[in-house]
């Protein structure tokens, strides 16, 4: 499995160049290390050696609150379901990983040109497929709330 190739899909913003080294402020159960710990990982990490003890660059164009951005309470930290995402991955195969921020339009040719090993922020275009591979981590459904019985129509 070559991470360089590799993008998990959500929505992303621009933003300045600059490398955090924190890891994410995780209060969700279970711990990374719990989570890597389970069987299921563990067959993963015998499968995928090389990327046990690996230091993988995750490229972030630019920060969404609530998928990553800096904590509120300390700025070195990124919270957020990315980074919840990211421990799990990272705990369950075994790396450990380091945050890039970058402008969201050189994140695809920063994965490709393996100045960042994954990226979190990138929607399946036709274009896109034709240069990255993707690994769907999550799927996002869109809709609306109307009132019972639609009443105006909306």
């Amino acid at each position: 499995m070559k991470l360089a190739r590799i993008a998990l899909l959500v929505s992303g913003l621009t933003g300045t160049v600059f490398s955090l080294s924190a890891q994410a402020a995780d209060t969700v159960k279970p711990s990374a290390s719990d989570f890597g710990a389970m069987a299921q990982c563990k067959t993963l990490q015998a499968k995928y050696p090389s990327l046990v003890g690996k230091d993988v660059v995750v490229g972030l164009g630019g920060y969404t609150k609530g998928f990553e951005a800096p904590s509120a309470a300390d700025p070195t930290v990124i919270e957020g379901l990315d980074p919840s995402l990211f421990d799990r991955i990272g705990g369950c195969l075994g790396f450990k990983h380091t945050y890039q921020n970058g402008s969201f339009n050189v994140l695809l040719t920063s994965i490709s040109n393996g100045r960042a090993d994954i990226g979190p922020m990138l929607y399946v275009t036709p274009e896109r497929l034709k240069q990255i591979a993707f690994v769907a981590s999550v799927q996002v459904q869109d809709g609306s709330v109307v009132a019972k019985g639609n009443p105006k129509k909306s």
